[in-house]
């Protein structure tokens, strides 16, 4: 997934043609963060860039589907089950601080038990 985010970083102004901006570094990061802490996902993610400078992760199984919208200072989390109810949705910040990346799997294990 490593090369995927090397190719994010490469995006130039306009990369879709229709006036998309480039993904800033921080969301860059802040997509790895995410990808370290949901690595022990059975499915691998679809990894889509976003025309506003996010990106998107998207995780799909035969119970339902998670979406993360992964930007600059936060990060949106929306799961569904396979008929397309929400189930869960939440839009925070980054956790800072010594714990951060224990809560972020904490996150990440309580998502991947209902997906």
């Amino acid at each position: 997934m490593g090369d995927m985010i090397d190719e994010l970083a490469s995006l130039g102004p306009n990369w879709d043609g229709e006036g998309a901006v480039p993904i800033p570094p921080q969301t860059l990061d802040n997509t790895r963060r995410l990808l370290s802490a949901f690595s022990r996902s059975p499915i691998p993610p679809e990894i889509t860039p976003n025309s506003n400078g996010t990106v998107s992760l998207d995780w799909a199984s035969q119970r339902g589907w998670m979406n993360v919208e992964v930007g600059l200072s936060t990060f949106t989390i929306v799961l569904h089950d396979v008929d397309g109810t929400l189930w869960f949705g939440v839009k925070t910040h980054f956790p800072v601080g010594e714990h951060s990346e224990d809560h972020l799997r904490l996150l990440a294990q309580y998502c991947f038990s209902h997906l």
